[in-house]
């Protein structure tokens, strides 16, 4: 007489669902080392994204290296007509920093607020803006001033894992997203941006930071 194994009504409903995932593992396929080769699936759903709401965009995304995040950058500087304001951590790009020169030669009025690693980094473009006629703050933060952001015109955020570097353009992995009609966003970045310059100290050590833009 065949014997049927019962379950336990407790804890009954997991422990035959593991031996039911068990059975599908042994059935699977397998690769030349032996190991168990689990199929991805056709399709992986995304997250439905509304684009209403105080928050909704236009965004643009980029990957690096080498997938046009650098261009992206450059192109919204070149396009800037009236303020651009920057948070970096490292700021090494001389292709970066040569279209905010450009930018600072249109009028246009800049203002940085970077990591305290600028003041001693030998490739910081910064002291070569500086020189160029931009403001700089440096973040006075125990840790690092570690956000990549740039406001442009007060209508255009750029930010993402990206620094405004050569390295996070043709080695590191990073990412950039600019995003576009989002005035309840740029809101937001602004707020943050002053309340960090509030904390701030001028590039000299002992001085105080910028805490405006100056009239054009």
């Amino acid at each position: 007489m065949r014997r049927v194994q019962r379950f336990p009504k407790r804890g009954g409903a997991v422990l035959a669902a593991a031996l039911l995932c068990v059975l599908a593992l042994s059935r699977a396929p397998r690769s030349g080392l032996g190991q168990t080769v689990v199929p991805a699936p056709s399709v992986i759903p995304a997250p439905a994204v509304s684009p209403a709401g105080p928050f909704a965009a236009s965004v643009s995304v980029y990957f690096s290296p080498r997938g046009g995040a650098q261009r992206a950058v450059v192109a919204a500087i070149d396009d800037a007509k009236t303020t651009i304001v920057i948070q970096a951590f490292d700021f090494t790009s001389l292709v970066i920093r040569d279209a905010v020169v450009r930018a600072l030669g249109r009028g246009v009025r800049v203002l940085l607020l970077v990591d305290r690693k600028n003041r001693t980094n030998p490739r910081s473009v910064v002291p070569a803006l500086m020189r160029s006629g931009a403001l700089v703050a440096v973040d006075h933060t125990n840790g690092f001033a570690h956000s990549k952001v740039m406001v442009i015109d007060g209508a255009i955020i750029i930010t993402g894992s990206f620094n405004w570097s050569d390295a996070a353009e043709s080695r590191n992995t990073d990412n950039l997203l600019v995003l576009r009609d989002c005035p309840e966003l740029v809101r937001q970045y602004e707020r943050a941006i002053w309340a960090r310059l509030a904390h701030g100290e001028g590039y000299l050590k002992g001085t105080p930071p910028p805490v405006a833009l100056p009239a054009p």
